[in-house]
């Protein structure tokens, strides 16, 4: 099964970066990555049945970015 996520970032601040996420702007969830740690967490999930695949995907985008220092306004997870 292929996989679209769009990620565009929503705030940030000296702490941390929110990020909407979703198959599309329409349908979004959000999460909170920490500029520390790279700790990231769901704040609300994407209103479809497999929430969590969307969650996930997005998280080791991001996740990934924060490794090289990266805080990008938008970025996709494409599978």
């Amino acid at each position: 099964m292929a996989f679209y996520v769009l990620i565009l970032k929503e705030g940030e601040d000296d702490k941390k970066v929110i990020y909407n996420f979703g198959p599309s702007e329409e349908k979004i969830g959000c999460l909170e990555l920490s500029k520390k740690d790279g700790k990231i967490q769901e704040v609300r999930q994407v209103p479809v049945d497999n929430s969590s695949a969307f969650f996930t995907r997005a998280a080791t985008k991001v996740y990934r970015h924060w490794k090289q220092g990266e805080f990008p306004e938008k970025t996709i997870w494409a599978s």
